[in-house]
């Protein structure tokens, strides 16, 4: 009897605390769907009904004709925002107030969770500003070889089963072109996971994204009881996983050291970082305008003042074309190096002071670069290819263009013959419209803030959805959404959509770092497959695709098949 009691004080006590903050919204005045006990809205997703693309965008539904709403997780006040106004907002105009993603970290216990992706405030401001430069466009063209050589392995590894026309899994022969990418370009190391499919890169690659008790146990204490992952020392990533990046990390550098040994990649420059060294000898024109972005984050300025300046910058940047070997002086193309002032070379700030740049910081920042490269690059090329399968006068066209553009440059796969393969940009850009990688941003809101055009007050550490998979899918601003159509990426239909409408990589001071180096490695993965093969659906093939709903990236369920065969010459 004294057993029951407990137990009964017990779940009485857990029902209150997981259902005490339920007229949260209601007593705010804001438009909010009825949550369940212990799962608040999003019971599918926990249980693994739904994909979170497909939970949130029931979600989405269910708040149309709302600016916003109200939802829970869990226990927790969440708030989705709808409007792509609310949503310029929430990312540029207002960003010094939703500058964190909420993500606990613990730098001192948990090494990796010190990286750009995690770290919150000054902290993810001075690294963010450190880092900016190691993905400009300048760097992108040193690292393309390493990314060609990939390339080219993947097409002799394809060849065999292309030559026989058989059924491939593309999803995993392309996680593991893009896991032979990552880790060349990252950690300098050769994985060579396409002809060994038990690489350790490619098993710790896995074991990151794969759900697990370890992971479940994380997102639960992180969504119920925050405070209790420092406590138990629960860390964003295994001991194993961790272990192995930090020691990936520090034989490198050793070796590099003992040897004397450059090698033109990622990690290359994070040891210039180590050493003190500006890796941005040439202060491109688009990281001071980004730099001049950032520094909001602490600024109180007006806010019509900031966006103003913000919009301008966002112009510039767009309007900017950065030529090989030419950089602007007083706004014309001159052989300086960078903008200038009078006639002089303008001063950086050095960011990279206000950083330590230890083996533990290296070897954070180059398991988020894998974690984001690997997996984000074999879903997206996996799906364009199933798209191009379906929509077999889209693969002909994007062939067409392709042969095209090499023919200028001599059947060559150069970095210029990449940026000219235009209607490639429009094929790539519906496919991360179709299969965005993360459907959802989240940003916490880090002090007091009031929807404008409202008298709702967000209070501080309020968790932001923004939805960008159910806006992607959305027919108000694209009109048959499950279609796959690259004309809505031509320049004419661009500028006929609102703004924020289009986010696969996010918006403002807190866009993908990586979106450059992302784009390079799915566009020339798939220039050259496309040039090389063809093809088509196959028994195997599943039309509706099955996503996995315990990833919480889009994945499917059972790979995704396609038949190969080499392409047809005319």
């Amino acid at each position: 009897m004294e057993l029951l009691v407990v137990i009964g004080v017990l779940l009485a006590w857990l029902y209150y605390y997981f259902t005490a903050n339920f007229n949260y919204w209601k007593e705010k005045g804001v438009p909010y769907l009825k949550p369940v006990p212990f799962f608040g809205n999003l019971m599918d997703i926990g249980l693994h009904r739904k994909t979170q693309a497909e939970g949130f965008r029931d979600i989405y539904k269910k708040l149309e004709g709302h600016m916003f709403g109200g939802i829970f997780q869990t226990r927790i006040p969440m708030i989705m925002f709808r409007d792509p106004e609310l949503i310029k907002h929430v990312l540029i105009k207002d960003f010094s107030h939703f500058h964190d993603r909420g993500m606990p970290h613990d730098v001192d216990n948990d090494p990796i969770s010190a990286n750009l992706v995690i770290l919150e405030g000054k902290a993810w401001k001075n690294l963010r500003l450190t880092l900016n430069p190691a993905f400009n466009s300048s760097k992108m063209r040193i690292l393309y070889h390493l990314v060609k050589e990939c390339a080219e392995d993947l097409c002799k590894y394809l060849d065999p089963y292309a030559q026989k026309g058989e059924m491939v899994d593309l999803r995993d022969v392309l996680a593991r072109y893009a896991t032979d990418n990552i880790s060349s370009c990252a950690f300098g190391v050769k994985s060579n996971s396409l002809r060994n499919p038990h690489s350790k890169f490619r098993e710790m690659g896995e074991k990151i994204i794969a759900p697990g008790s370890w992971t479940n146990m994380h997102r639960l204490f992180r969504y119920t009881v925050p405070g209790l992952l420092k406590f138990f020392n629960i860390k964003s990533f295994s001991n194993e996983v961790t272990d192995f990046f930090v020691n990936v990390v520090k034989e490198t550098l050793d070796y590099r050291e003992e040897n004397n040994i450059e090698r033109k990649d990622f990690l290359n420059l994070l040891i210039q970082l180590k050493k003190k060294i500006d890796i941005n000898q040439f202060d491109e024109f688009e990281d001071k305008i980004f730099n001049e972005d950032i520094q909001h984050l602490d600024e109180d300025d007006d806010e019509e003042e900031q966006s103003k300046i913000l919009s301008e910058n966002k112009t510039s940047i767009n309007n900017f074309q950065l030529k090989e070997n030419e950089h602007t002086k007083n706004g014309n193309v001159t052989n300086g190096h960078g903008p200038t002032e009078n006639g002089k070379v303008s001063s950086r700030k050095k960011w990279l002071d206000y950083v330590v740049f230890d083996e533990n910081m290296i070897a954070a920042q180059v398991c988020v670069f894998f974690l984001g490269g690997f997996e984000t690059a074999a879903t997206s090329m996996s799906f364009c290819l199933y798209e191009l399968a379906q929509n077999k006068d889209v693969q002909r066209r994007l062939r067409e263009e392709i042969d095209l553009v090499l023919k200028e440059h001599k059947g060559v796969f150069t970095y210029n013959a990449l940026e000219q393969m235009e209607y490639l940009d429009h094929v790539v850009a519906e496919t991360l419209r179709m299969y965005p990688s993360l459907p959802n941003l989240i940003r916490t809101c880090t002090k007091p803030y009031t929807i404008p055009g409202t008298n709702v007050l967000l209070e501080k550490g309020t968790p932001v959805i923004i939805p960008i998979y159910s806006i992607h899918r959305d027919p108000l601003y694209f009109s048959d959404p499950d279609r796959f159509d690259p004309e809505r990426f031509t320049e004419y239909n661009k500028e006929k959509r609102p703004q924020y409408t289009y986010m696969p990589f996010g918006e403002g001071p807190r866009i993908c770092i990586g979106l450059r180096f992302g784009l390079m490695q799915v566009k020339l993965g798939l220039a050259v497959l496309v040039h090389r093969f063809e093809f088509d659906l196959c028994e195997k093939s599943k039309v509706p695709l099955i996503m996995d709903p315990k990833k919480f990236v889009m994945n499917t369920i059972g790979g995704l098949w396609l038949r190969m065969t080499p392409r047809k010459v005319k």
